[in-house]
């Protein structure tokens, strides 16, 4: 955008996520003087991962203020035919879930908004469609590279882990956010290291009691540069996936975090997580 003068008029950038519900949508002075407002965010396939709310979020604001919402459709990197981990309740919605959906709901983002826009009622939404994409494919077939959405999102190996391994973000177990490989490595400081005997996350027989196969587990130990534990030698575990049409993230932690929660020093969170404080 250009002045009368000619000279490059100032970029201004406005944040949607601070430290209220409240900033995780625009203020109706933002989008003044606006025709429409374009969504290009790459999803990841999860309930948790927040873009699609706040995809959500920006389609009701301008709905408000009669702003359109041209939303650039995205590969679910996932793919669209594997759906994993019921709707939670309408009484647990939440910023990681504004509406219910399965935790890996198996849509792309375009699709998730057009959604919930019709049911809402929102008339204000277009959707731009992706070309040669295809419900069966996963990211690797898209021949796309992958760039990070996220600094925890590093490679798509962390999106296929991250439908299970986001629910260790209710514990106090490392959730290896702080190091290469999150949510593929966890653990704790409180746990023994695997040099002094595997944990038991690594048994071959927690794989039998799973049941849907596609991963393997591998005792390990890291230290994490930030969050928690941050500084400290942590032991854990890497899941592996092995085989991506076979493997349910969802199953697989909500096991290890069944078989975390048998150990000593195991610990539910209680502080205010993504703006709740009431769960």
């Amino acid at each position: 955008m250009r002045t009368r003068a000619g000279r490059r008029a100032p970029r201004r950038v406005f944040s949607l996520y601070g430290d209220s519900f409240a900033s995780l949508s625009p203020q109706p002075s933002w989008l003044a003087g606006l025709d429409a407002v374009v969504i290009d965010l790459q999803d990841v396939g999860a309930r948790y991962y927040t873009f699609v709310w706040t995809a959500l979020l920006m389609a009701r604001a301008c709905a408000a203020v009669d702003v359109e919402v041209i939303v650039c459709d995205r590969p679910n990197p996932l793919g669209g035919e594997a759906v994993y981990g019921a709707p939670q309740l309408e009484a647990q919605c939440s910023f990681v879930g504004l509406r219910p959906v399965p935790v890996q709901h198996g849509l792309t983002l375009a699709e998730m908004v057009a959604w919930w826009a019709r049911d809402e009622g929102l008339d204000n939404v277009t959707v731009a469609p992706m070309r040669g994409w295809a419900r069966h494919h996963r990211w690797e077939d898209t021949g796309l590279h992958w760039v990070a959405p996220s600094p925890n999102m590093p490679t798509v190996d962390t999106a296929r882990v991250y439908p299970g391994g986001c629910l260790l973000e209710g514990t106090n177990l490392s959730e290896g956010r702080g190091t290469t490989r999150p949510f593929e490595w966890f653990g704790a400081a409180w746990l023994d290291h695997p040099q002094q005997g595997a944990p038991r996350f690594a048994d071959p027989s927690l794989l039998a009691a799973h049941g849907g196969g596609g991963f393997a587990l591998r005792a390990m130990s890291f230290k994490p540069m930030f969050h928690k534990d941050a500084g400290r030698r942590c032991a854990g575990v890497q899941v592996h996936v092995t085989d991506p049409s076979r493997f349910d993230a969802y199953r697989c932690y909500l096991l290890l975090l069944a078989t975390a929660a048998e150990a000593k020093g195991f610990a539910w969170r209680t502080e205010p997580y993504e703006f709740v404080a009431d769960r």
